[in-house]
């Protein structure tokens, strides 16, 4: 099975595993296991980081590095990750553009996404896992 890493995901596997679930703790350090994340993720990071919303100790460049040092690889934006983007529903209680565009890769690289939130269950073609 393959997975895509939410940007919680991320950063409490390079600094706060103690965050993590087991069941995801066991998967990230499975050499078997086939890990993604998407520059999505770095670029809510960089927006988070730039408005005051998150603290984040080194350069986003830095994260990313330390994200492939780990086995873990980096997806880009597709053409087709933003047709499947523009055909999500969009809740009144969901309107997370970076949840929406992880959500659309997922699906469309036939991932599981790992993360907390509870949000990405709205999404009937999502498998989510935590």
């Amino acid at each position: 099975m393959a997975y895509l890493l939410d940007t919680h995901t991320i950063l409490w596997s390079l600094g706060h595993q103690h965050k993590l679930s087991e069941k995801t703790r066991s998967i990230i350090e499975d050499p078997d296991s086939i890990c993604y994340t998407s520059y999505v993720s770095f670029f809510e990071m960089a927006i988070k980081k730039k408005t005051g919303k998150l603290e984040l100790l080194h350069p986003i460049s830095r994260y990313h590095e330390e994200i492939q040092k780990i086995g873990i690889q980096t997806l880009p934006v597709k053409p087709e990750h933003l047709d499947l983007y523009d055909e999500l529903p969009l809740w009144d209680n969901h309107r997370d553009p970076f949840d929406r565009m992880l959500i659309a890769t997922a699906v469309s690289e036939a991932l599981t996404i790992i993360s907390i939130d509870e949000k990405f269950a709205l999404y009937e073609n999502v498998q989510v896992i935590w």
